[in-house]
């Protein structure tokens, strides 16, 4: 609003100001008590400035680029042994308008428009808008820190899930940290995906930049990955970590971010990505006792309202059983030729529904599966 007063303030100072202008001026005073009195603040800081002398430098000094903002005009022509000079009060007063307009809006990023920091739980969404009108949905577990600055905004993502819509602003890039790289998008909307071991980024709406950590020893030993990569609306970008290697993986994925409609979908993700999707949501913890089952490949749709029994249909699928362990954890084995799927008695025994046996979850593991990450 005092941004707004601002420009209002300068425009109407401009020579070529018209009637319908200053109807639109009187439009805007007379919708809100707040706009006249932010107004009226532009109108006082004018008027204390008014038989002010200030110091400028010169066209010439501009021009010469010799002029460093650092100090303030007196102090920097002194260094310079230059001499000391005077404008005129009104271009005083229309410098100290523009300098309010700049100041105020740098004040305004770090008081108005502070840090801000959002978590969500296991299993719960959380929708929130940015200070600079942007908007962002959280998954489940998720934690998010925003920090506005004045050229850059800048979010840090560790963990969890998000999906971004930008509002525009051509002149602050929206810069989004992750554990393997950094996401920038001026006006666009995307998802990020962090996982144990791989981040992945679904472009829904224009074009974001994914310039990966250059503190990652694949990248130090690489030249070649350190160039910023261009993913455009319709594309997915998987970035994972194997050891010292940073393997990029580029596909199609038209079609967004499923998990903002209440399920997840796969096509050839590997079962380490979806567990790690799938216990942000389900209450029992699902870990996997054999490494080599991680590698496993999955393609299908996970409801988040089954997410705690989804598990139990592995087995239909997959060389593997299920426990429940004595500590409260659905752990996944090889089978072996004498192994069976267990489930012991104490998980019937929960009060509420029975939980159904794994072919009651035949169709959500051999469904039409479209990923959105993996």
């Amino acid at each position: 609003m005092d941004a707004r007063a601002r420009e209002w303030f300068v425009s109407l100072l401009q020579e070529d100001v018209g009637r319908e202008d200053l109807l639109a001026w009187g439009e805007w005073l007379e919708a809100d008590e707040s706009h006249r009195a932010a107004y009226e603040r532009v109108e006082a800081a004018w008027a204390l400035m008014q038989s002010a002398e200030v110091e400028a430098p010169t066209a010439e000094e501009l021009a010469l680029d010799r002029y460093s903002v650092s100090l303030s005009v007196g102090r920097w022509r002194k260094a310079q042994r230059g001499a000391l000079r005077l404008i005129s009060p009104v271009a005083a007063a229309l410098g100290a308008v523009l300098l309010l307009a700049v100041a105020g809006g740098l004040w305004s990023d770090a008081r108005i428009h502070p840090s801000q920091q959002f978590k969500t739980q296991r299993a719960e969404h959380m929708e929130a808008q940015l200070a600079d009108g942007s908007h962002v949905r959280l998954g489940a577990m998720t934690t998010l820190k925003v920090a506005f600055e004045g050229h850059r905004r800048t979010v840090g993502l560790n963990a969890g899930e998000a999906l971004f819509q930008v509002a525009h602003d051509r002149q602050r890039p929206f810069v989004v940290h992750t554990p393997l790289g950094e996401f920038t998008a001026v006006g666009t909307a995307f998802d990020v995906n962090i996982e144990s071991r791989a981040v992945t980024l679904t472009v829904t709406e224009g074009i974001v930049s994914v310039a990966p950590d250059p503190n990652l020893d694949a990248v130090r030993e690489d030249p070649a990955a350190r160039s910023a990569i261009q993913i455009h609306a319709g594309q997915r970008l998987r970035m994972e970590r194997d050891g010292a290697r940073l393997i990029l993986a580029m596909s199609d994925d038209p079609g967004g971010a499923a998990w903002t409609s209440g399920r997840l979908e796969y096509r050839n993700a590997s079962l380490r990505s979806v567990i790690d999707d799938v216990n942000r949501y389900a209450t029992t913890p699902i870990v996997m006792a054999d490494a080599d089952l991680a590698n496993l490949q999955y393609t299908g749709t996970v409801q988040l309202q089954a997410a705690d029994t989804w598990v139990l249909g592995l087995p239909v699928a997959f060389p593997l059983t299920v426990e429940l362990s004595n500590d409260g954890q659905f752990v996944l084995r090889r089978k072996t030729p004498a192994s069976v799927p267990i489930m012991r008695s104490s998980w019937s025994a929960t009060p509420g529904p029975q939980a159904p046996g794994p072919q009651a979850w035949l169709p959500a593991i051999q469904g039409r599966g479209r990923s959105s990450r993996g």
